[in-house]
């Protein structure tokens, strides 16, 4: 598939206007932030991926037989294993000020825990405690998560993973996902 010298401008366009920044904005994303992550095979078609963001892709794909195709994706073009799903408590909010990578730790048979309940400290100061466990091996892997937010205890378990949003007593809304490929 052919592709024009100008295609990261191209993708920096495209991906402005799905995100809706104005490109006069220097936080905006600039063709110097999009790097080249390879070509793979996505069920028999050649396409092109470029890191446009933290777990935000660019494909690029053929259409046709002279024309190409841009669009924008969260799933990796390598997808981690499916054990790490389990190793890592993601915590992120909307406001884009916490983005947490909280690993557990592995026991001998093969699950993984926070040990205890962690305190987590948000940005606007407030202070809240959290809990993850996971068992990968049991059929299904469960996973649970639990919050402590003053008088408001929180405790889910689910199959296979868990991303659910939590809206702190302050209001700040948070997405935790356990057990979830990002």
């Amino acid at each position: 598939m052919y592709l024009p010298d100008d295609i990261i401008q191209e993708i920096v366009d495209y991906v402005r206007q799905e995100f809706g920044e104005d490109p006069a904005d220097p936080a905006s994303l600039q063709p110097e932030q999009v790097a080249y992550r390879g070509e793979f095979d996505l069920d028999g078609v050649p396409t092109h991926y470029w890191q446009v963001g933290r777990n935000v892709w660019a494909t690029v794909a053929p259409y046709g037989d002279d024309c190409y195709s841009i669009d924008i994706t969260d799933v990796s073009p390598t997808p981690a294993p499916a054990s790490d799903a389990y190793s890592t408590l993601y915590v992120r909010n909307f406001d884009g000020d916490v983005d947490l990578t909280i690993p557990l730790t592995a026991s001998s048979g093969g699950s993984y825990s926070l040990g205890r309940y962690q305190p987590l400290a948000l940005p606007d100061g407030e202070q809240l405690e959290i809990y993850a466990e996971a068992h990968p091996n049991s059929s299904p892997p469960l996973v649970f998560i639990g919050i402590n937010d003053g008088d408001d205890n929180q405790y889910l378990r689910g199959a296979v993973g868990l991303s659910f949003n939590y809206t702190t007593r302050r209001g700040s809304l948070l997405l935790l996902t356990l057990g979830v490929v990002r």
